[in-house]
């Protein structure tokens, strides 16, 4: 069996075919960066919230260098100390979503 390409699908596919392979050959270009998404379940109450603010999401996406509805911090990565850095990417990352990549420091490309 072997997968060609590792864009996002082929490092699923991979993940999930993996596991009952004998043999799993992988050929790629580049390698991929991929880190857990962490998404929850939204109850209707939460889901009925957020419908509220769809047209300011949209708006905030629109009008964003990431395409997300939120800002990067308004420092780079190294003008803070090494606690503090670290303790907004735990934050951020706790988050789940995008928000590692979209609300991190105007400078953090997110990419190894």
């Amino acid at each position: 069996m072997a997968v060609i390409g590792l864009g996002a699908t082929g490092i699923q596919l991979v993940q999930e075919l993996s596991r009952d392979a004998k043999k799993l050959d992988v050929y790629m270009r580049n390698t991929s960066y991929c880190l857990p998404i962490g998404q929850r379940q939204i109850d209707e109450q939460g889901q009925a919230f957020f419908r509220d603010f769809y047209k300011l999401i949209f708006q905030g996406a629109r009008h964003s260098i990431s395409g997300f509805a939120s800002n990067p911090q308004a420092c780079g990565i190294s003008s803070v100390s090494v606690e503090k850095r670290e303790a907004l990417f735990e934050e951020l990352w706790q988050k789940g979503g995008f928000n590692y990549l979209a609300q991190n420091y105007n400078d953090f490309s997110g990419g190894p």
